[in-house]
Protein backbone atom coordinates (compact mmCIF):
# COMPACT_ATOMS: atom_id res chain seq x y z
CA UNK A 1 0.00 0.00 0.00
CA UNK A 2 1.55 3.28 -1.14
CA UNK A 3 0.56 6.65 0.35
CA UNK A 4 1.03 9.85 -1.66
CA UNK A 5 0.39 13.06 0.24
CA UNK A 6 -0.78 16.26 -1.45
CA UNK A 7 -0.82 18.38 1.69
CA UNK A 8 1.92 20.61 3.06
CA UNK A 9 2.71 21.35 6.67
CA UNK A 10 1.47 24.90 6.06
CA UNK A 11 -1.89 23.58 4.81
CA UNK A 12 -2.13 21.23 7.81
CA UNK A 13 -1.44 24.10 10.24
CA UNK A 14 -4.07 26.26 8.52
CA UNK A 15 -6.60 23.42 8.71
CA UNK A 16 -6.02 22.92 12.45
CA UNK A 17 -5.97 26.66 13.17
CA UNK A 18 -9.22 27.30 11.30
CA UNK A 19 -10.84 24.37 13.08
CA UNK A 20 -9.74 25.31 16.61
CA UNK A 21 -10.43 29.04 16.18
CA UNK A 22 -13.73 28.59 14.30
CA UNK A 23 -12.50 30.51 11.29
CA UNK A 24 -14.53 30.22 8.14
CA UNK A 25 -12.32 28.36 5.71
CA UNK A 26 -11.89 29.92 2.31
CA UNK A 27 -11.04 26.58 0.78
CA UNK A 28 -13.24 23.49 0.82
CA UNK A 29 -10.30 21.06 0.64
CA UNK A 30 -7.07 21.46 2.64
CA UNK A 31 -5.19 18.64 0.97
CA UNK A 32 -5.39 15.09 -0.28
CA UNK A 33 -4.01 11.65 0.35
CA UNK A 34 -3.86 9.13 -2.49
CA UNK A 35 -3.79 5.38 -1.89
CA UNK A 36 -4.03 3.26 -5.05
CA UNK A 37 -7.41 4.04 -6.62
CA UNK A 38 -8.55 6.00 -3.57
CA UNK A 39 -8.40 9.74 -2.96
CA UNK A 40 -9.05 11.22 0.46
CA UNK A 41 -9.94 14.92 0.68
CA UNK A 42 -9.42 16.71 4.00
CA UNK A 43 -12.34 19.10 4.47
CA UNK A 44 -14.18 21.18 7.06
CA UNK A 45 -17.85 21.94 7.50
CA UNK A 46 -18.96 25.52 6.98
CA UNK A 47 -21.92 25.14 9.35
CA UNK A 48 -21.18 26.80 12.73
CA UNK A 49 -23.71 24.51 14.45
CA UNK A 50 -21.89 21.40 13.20
CA UNK A 51 -18.20 22.37 13.27
CA UNK A 52 -15.87 19.48 12.44
CA UNK A 53 -13.15 18.24 10.12
CA UNK A 54 -13.94 15.30 7.88
CA UNK A 55 -12.45 13.19 5.13
CA UNK A 56 -14.27 12.45 1.88
CA UNK A 57 -13.15 9.16 0.32
CA UNK A 58 -13.40 8.69 -3.44
CA UNK A 59 -12.71 5.71 -5.70
CA UNK A 60 -11.59 6.31 -9.27
CA UNK A 61 -12.88 4.02 -12.02
CA UNK A 62 -16.24 3.45 -10.31
CA UNK A 63 -18.94 4.84 -12.60
CA UNK A 64 -22.11 5.71 -10.71
CA UNK A 65 -22.51 9.08 -12.42
CA UNK A 66 -21.23 10.90 -9.31
CA UNK A 67 -18.32 12.64 -11.02
CA UNK A 68 -15.65 12.57 -13.71
CA UNK A 69 -12.06 13.81 -13.69
CA UNK A 70 -11.42 17.09 -15.49
CA UNK A 71 -8.73 15.63 -17.71
CA UNK A 72 -9.47 12.19 -19.07
CA UNK A 73 -13.15 12.18 -18.09
CA UNK A 74 -12.53 9.15 -15.83
CA UNK A 75 -15.46 8.28 -13.52
CA UNK A 76 -15.17 8.31 -9.73
CA UNK A 77 -17.54 7.82 -6.84
CA UNK A 78 -17.88 9.13 -3.29
CA UNK A 79 -17.68 6.23 -0.82
CA UNK A 80 -19.42 6.01 2.56
CA UNK A 81 -16.21 5.12 4.38
CA UNK A 82 -15.17 7.50 7.14
CA UNK A 83 -12.20 8.25 9.32
CA UNK A 84 -11.99 10.73 12.17
CA UNK A 85 -9.46 13.53 11.66
CA UNK A 86 -7.02 13.76 14.60
CA UNK A 87 -6.81 17.43 15.61
CA UNK A 88 -4.55 17.01 18.65
CA UNK A 89 -1.39 15.86 16.83
CA UNK A 90 1.56 18.06 17.73
CA UNK A 91 3.44 17.76 14.42
CA UNK A 92 2.61 17.29 10.77
CA UNK A 93 4.58 14.02 10.73
CA UNK A 94 2.62 12.64 13.70
CA UNK A 95 -0.60 13.70 11.94
CA UNK A 96 0.39 11.85 8.76
CA UNK A 97 1.36 8.70 10.71
CA UNK A 98 -1.93 8.72 12.61
CA UNK A 99 -3.98 9.32 9.44
CA UNK A 100 -2.17 6.51 7.61
CA UNK A 101 -2.93 4.17 10.54
CA UNK A 102 -6.61 5.15 10.45
CA UNK A 103 -6.74 4.85 6.66
CA UNK A 104 -5.29 1.32 6.79
CA UNK A 105 -8.01 0.35 9.28
CA UNK A 106 -10.72 1.98 7.13
CA UNK A 107 -9.43 0.11 4.07
CA UNK A 108 -9.51 -3.26 5.83
CA UNK A 109 -12.84 -2.62 7.55
CA UNK A 110 -14.36 -1.39 4.28
CA UNK A 111 -13.04 -4.22 2.12
CA UNK A 112 -11.04 -1.80 -0.03
CA UNK A 113 -7.74 -3.70 -0.09
CA UNK A 114 -7.85 -4.32 -3.85
CA UNK A 115 -8.45 -0.63 -4.60
CA UNK A 116 -5.79 0.52 -2.11
CA UNK A 117 -3.15 -1.92 -3.36
CA UNK A 118 -3.61 -0.88 -7.01
CA UNK A 119 -1.11 1.40 -8.73
CA UNK A 120 -1.59 5.06 -7.83
CA UNK A 121 -4.32 6.49 -10.04
CA UNK A 122 -4.03 9.74 -11.97
CA UNK A 123 -6.75 12.05 -10.64
CA UNK A 124 -5.99 14.92 -13.02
Amino acid sequence: MQFKWNMTEKEWKRMIDEHINHKDNSNNVYGNLYVGKLCLDFCHTKDESAWYLYVSVFEIGKDTGYGYTVEGNIPYDLLDNEIKVPVRCKTFNSFKKEIEKRVRKMIVDGGLEKQANSDLANWA
